[in-house]
C-alpha cells in the first residue's frame, strides 16, 4: 500500500484538541498545549469533549466518537491532537469508517492508547505521528521532544542518532516502513486479526507493566507469526515496571533478545521515546533507514 501523509501544517491551519480515551485530571493541561501551537502560528480547536468525564472516560462513548468524528469530518481542521492516552480508544474504533480518514487526510498525533488509532490510520493508508500530547507538556517534557514533533508537522524529517546498546543483536543497515506503538495496545489487537510486521521496522514501548505481562504479550505476537518476518526491532522505552515475589526471572532486554536469537531480526534497544521526559516523535506508517556505525545507528525518515 502507498503511503499518504498528511499535508505540512501551515500558519493559520486549525489543530483539534480532544480526548478520545482517558479523562483529564484538570482541563488546565490543556492550556500549555494551546500556547504551544499558538507560538507555531497554528489555531488551536478545544472540543467541548476534552474535559467530559464518565467514570475514567472521557465522556461516554457516544461522546468520545462524535467528537472525533466531528474533527475528521471538518475540512478547516488539519490535525488532531488528543489531550492524552489512558484507555478507552479501542471501545470507538470500530465506530470510525476508515474512508473518513481517505477523503481528508489529517494528522493524529499522540502514543500509548493512541496506538490504537495510529494502526487504523496506517491501514487507511495514511501516516501517523507518535509523540508527546498536551497532558505531557504539564508534567514535563525535553524541548526536543515538542520541537521536533513540530518539525514533522511542518512537513520537515528529523533524522536521530542514538548510541548503541551493548544489548543490540544482529544489527545491520537496512531500510523498512516503520509500524509500532505501545505494546499492550498492540497485544489486544491480535484479536482483530490484521496486524501485520512482515518487512516491517516495529517499534515498541509500555509503561506500568508486570514483567511477567511483558513476556506474556511477547510470546503472544511470536506465537501469532509476526515477528518472523519482521525487518526489525526497535525497543523504546519500558517504564513503571512491577515486580512479583518472587520475581520474574527475566529483564525486558533478556525476553527480547531471546525473541531475536530465535527469530534472527536484527533488534535496536533504548530508542528515546515512550512513557518518559524524553520521547521523540516517530512518523508511523513512513519508510525508515537504520544506518549502523561503531558508536551509534541512525534512524533516517525517507
Amino acid at each position: 500500500m502507498k503511503m499518504i501523509t498528511p499535508p505540512a501544517l501551515k500558519p493559520g491551519d486549525q489543530v483539534a484538541l480532544l480526548a478520545p480515551a482517558g479523562r483529564l485530571t484538570s482541563c488546565n493541561s490543556i492550556d500549555l498545549a494551546v500556547q504551544a501551537l499558538e507560538k507555531r502560528g497554528l489555531k488551536p480547536f478545544v472540543h467541548k469533549q476534552s474535559c467530559a468525564r464518565f467514570g475514567s472516560l472521557a465522556g461516554t462513548d457516544e461522546e468520545r466518537i462524535q467528537a472525533l468524528t466531528e474533527a475528521l469530518h471538518n475540512p478547516s481542521i488539519k490535525a488532531v491532537w488528543p489531550v492524552r492516552g489512558g484507555y478507552g480508544s479501542i471501545r470507538i474504533i470500530d465506530k470510525i469508517d476508515p474512508k473518513w480518514i481517505k477523503q481528508n487526510p489529517k494528522w493524529i498525533i499522540g502514543f500509548s492508547d493512541i496506538t490504537t488509532l495510529h494502526i487504523l490510520w496506517n491501514r487507511s493508508g495514511i501516516t501517523a505521528l507518535h509523540g508527546l500530547m498536551p497532558v505531557n507538556l504539564s508534567t514535563g517534557y525535553t524541548p526536543r521532544s515538542l520541537n521536533m514533533l513540530m518539525d514533522f508537522l511542518s512537513g520537515r524529517k528529523p533524522s536521530v542518532q542514538i548510541p548503541r546498546d551493548s544489548a543490540n543483536l544482529n544489527e545491520k543497515n537496512l531500510r523498512a516502513r516503520l509500524i509500532g506503538g505501545n505494546l499492550t495496545t498492540f497485544f489486544a489487537l491480535i484479536a482483530r486479526g490484521n496486524l501485520n510486521f512482515k518487512d516491517k521496522i516495529v517499534f515498541l514501548e509500555d509503561v506500568g507493566e508486570h514483567l511477567y505481562a511483558i513476556d506474556r504479550m511477547f510470546q503472544a505476537l511470536k506465537l501469532a507469526g509476526l515477528f518472523h518476518k519482521a525487518a526489525a526491532l526497535i525497543i523504546g522505552q519500558f517504564t513503571g515496571i512491577m515486580q512479583d515475589n518472587p520475581p520474574f526471572p527475566f529483564s525486558v532486554k533478556q525476553i527480547v533478545s531471546d525473541l531475536a536469537k530465535q527469530t534472527g531480526i536484527p533488534v535496536f534497544f533504548n530508542f528515546p521515546a515512550g512513557h518518559t521526559r524524553e520521547n521523540l516523535p516517530l512518523l508511523l506508517g513512513n519508510n525508515y533507514e537504520i544506518k549502523v556505525n561503531k558508536l551509534f545507528w541512525e534512524l533516517i525518515p525517507v
